[in-house]
């Protein structure tokens, strides 16, 4: 919370941003404990999924100043992981797109109800 209080007093931002940002953190949170997965690892990507728009940076430039887990930054500078997975998981929800959704659950191994649940 207190990156996204910093980004929001350091420059002109986007509220909308911020609130997204927010809601794919918890999403991926979420998710997390349906994977067995690190809880702050998912929280954290779906927390940073947006530093670069809210930033006006390439992700690149923002990862080289995090100190995060390696499956973090695999996973915020675009490798697939189960990380990554998730975060395509709550962006396909964001724009409605269904097959990609289903596609994912399948990859994740979890029922659409669950995500839907969670979402």
């Amino acid at each position: 919370m207190a990156l996204v209080t910093a980004v929001m007093m350091g420059k002109k931002t986007s509220t909308a941003l911020v609130s997204m940002a927010l809601v794919r953190a918890r999403f991926c949170e979420l998710m997390a404990g349906e994977l067995d997965g690190p809880s702050t690892d998912y929280f954290l990507v779906g927390l940073l999924s947006l530093m670069d728009a809210l930033l006006s940076q390439p992700m690149s430039a923002v990862l080289a100043q995090l100190p995060i887990s390696a499956g973090c930054r695999a996973a915020l500078g675009g490798r697939e992981n189960s990380l990554s997975r998730t975060l395509q998981l709550v962006v396909a929800c964001e724009r409605g797109e269904w097959g990609l959704m289903s596609r994912q659950c399948s990859a994740l191994d979890t029922a659409e109800s669950v995500v839907w649940s969670l979402y």
